[in-house]
């Protein structure tokens, strides 16, 4: 594909005039942060049911444009342990294979997001290697038919070694990242690894951060805090509010995408960010923030709050092998419409 992995979007200094225009955005943005804050306590923690979502994908008109979603591969080429059930990871990458034809044969969606957990882990760091060229070759198919990959960091992915992986993904140099998705629409990738005990190696400044980071924030009362989950450090949050605001101030609509689900109720609590909570108080303080997309919990789920909407995408790891597990977002001006395939579920989400 032709299209660039980064462009001037990604982590840009920002212009002149448009740093005036944050300095005059700040306060008004602070109270409307703050006033969220307390309507977030006046009502219920989730709303799984609203005006604002519902499965009739029945949406007249021609949309903006598309793109495909699909999560958690998480190939690897062995048997499930015998405690594992509905998990096929020798099937994941013919899985794959299946939504990559069907993007394909439509021939209108040029860009494709993987919410990460690309490979499982094998037995040696040398087979889970082998297993991740197995499963890049796989998505090199969507280059080859004039579609757009852009993968998204999990905690699974890192039973490959860091350097390797992040080289092999195009990432080394900007792990989170944005760009324009289409004219007016701005995708943001965030790293939820980046507060982690599983991104880092031992020893490292990064990793002492997280260990201190969990150890301050007692599982038994945090049960985000467990070792398969992160969450976003001081600098990309400090770059996420940026791009938010770079956003709103040149008139960009924000489509977010992580591996760790943000917001209570997307995903089970055992399976969200460590700092989620934090991360949609910014999001959803953001007029131009509109929905985020999310992998690692293997069951989906969705959660909306003040009509910003927060969905998990099915894995293709626990897609049985006779079915499918993929999505294709219609981006019209109003609304979002995830025609699901297989086990992903269909949504339609509704903005302002």
């Amino acid at each position: 594909s032709d299209e660039p992995g980064f462009d001037s979007i990604q982590q840009s200094t920002l212009h002149t005039d448009t740093c005036m225009y944050f300095a005059q955005r700040f306060s008004s943005w602070t109270a409307s942060h703050l006033q969220y804050k307390k309507d977030l306590q006046r009502r219920p923690n989730v709303q799984r049911s609203s005006k604002s979502m519902s499965n009739d994908v029945g949406v007249p008109g021609t949309p903006l444009f598309r793109f495909g979603v699909v999560a958690d591969v998480q190939y690897a080429d062995r048997e499930p342990d015998k405690a594992e059930k509905d998990i096929y990871y020798r099937e994941a990458i013919p899985t794959l294979q299946k939504a990559i034809d069907a993007f394909g044969r439509r021939g209108d969606v040029g860009k494709v997001v993987h919410l990460g957990d690309i490979v499982d882990g094998n037995e040696t760091v040398e087979k889970t290697k082998q297993d991740f060229d197995d499963v890049l070759e796989a998505f090199e198919e969507f280059g080859r038919l004039g579609m757009h990959v852009y993968h998204v960091l999990g905690n699974h992915c890192f039973r490959v070694p860091r350097d390797h992986l992040l080289e092999r993904l195009g990432l080394q140099e900007h792990p989170y990242y944005a760009m324009q998705l289409h004219e007016g629409w701005r995708l943001i990738v965030l790293d939820t690894t980046d507060l982690s005990l599983c991104a880092w190696p031992e020893g490292s400044s990064q990793h002492q951060e997280a260990q201190k980071y969990a150890e301050e924030r007692p599982v038994e009362d945090h049960p985000e805090m467990v070792s398969w989950n992160g969450g976003l450090r001081k600098g990309q949050l400090d770059w996420l509010r940026a791009q938010l605001c770079e956003a709103e101030a040149v008139g960009e609509k924000c489509i977010v995408c992580s591996h760790h689900p943000l917001a209570a109720g997307c995903a089970r609590p055992t399976h969200m960010s460590w700092n989620g909570q934090e991360i949609m108080e910014v999001l959803v303080s953001s007029p131009s923030f509109v929905a985020a997309f999310h992998g690692h919990d293997h069951q989906g789920g969705y959660a909306e709050y003040g009509g910003k909407h927060f969905t998990t995408v099915e894995a293709i790891v626990e897609c049985p092998p006779e079915s499918v597990a993929y999505g294709i977002v219609e981006v019209y001006p109003s609304c979002l419409v995830i025609h699901g395939a297989g086990t992903v579920t269909s949504r339609t989400l509704h903005f302002a």
